[in-house]
């Protein structure tokens, strides 16, 4: 399980820290919904400034490289994933309040082609190498809330339990 649960963990755990710090986002909440696979959902203010989600959604691959150096913990079963993420993965969306990307790669790739063509790629390796900066500066709480999430499949952040809808999910 450690395998590829884990990596999902510190992934998704690192979009969590990232909608704090960068995006000032509230009820922050992640779940863990397959032994490889997770999904972060956030209410962010109306502005955000476009390069800090771009890295927030970078860091989740950046923290990956954790699973490295960083073994999970123990456990004796695998989480199961909570109905609130189950019902969250099957409501319907409504595309007119909420911004909802099918994978980061495709908010990465939109921030990237926003520039001309011939600053792609530089625009690429500035927003990972952020992204590696940033995890690396909040390695200690993206482990403490991958952590939760290995443990327990959910994590919770900023009064996460109100009902105050969901306007970005991240996965």
């Amino acid at each position: 399980m450690a395998e590829s649960t884990w990596p999902a963990c510190l992934h998704e755990s690192a979009h969590v820290v990232a909608a704090r710090e960068l995006l000032h986002a509230i009820n922050i909440r992640a779940f863990v919904v397959g032994p490889s696979s997770g999904i972060t959902c956030y209410r962010r203010p109306a502005h955000v400034d476009v390069f800090a989600a771009a890295v927030a959604t970078a860091a989740g691959h950046a923290a990956e490289r954790l699973a490295d150096v960083h073994e999970p913990p123990a456990i004796t079963r695998a989480p199961t994933p909570p109905a609130a993420a189950v019902a969250l993965l099957q409501r319907p969306v409504d595309v007119g309040s909420a911004d909802i990307d099918s994978c980061d790669s495709i908010t990465i790739l939109r921030w990237c082609e926003a520039a001309p063509s011939d600053c792609w790629e530089g625009r690429w390796r500035l927003l990972h190498a952020t992204a590696d900066e940033f995890v690396t500066e909040h390695s200690v709480e993206i482990l403490e809330h991958a952590g939760t999430l290995y443990r327990e499949g959910a994590v919770a952040l900023d009064d996460a339990e109100a009902d105050g809808g969901i306007e970005y999910v991240d996965k």
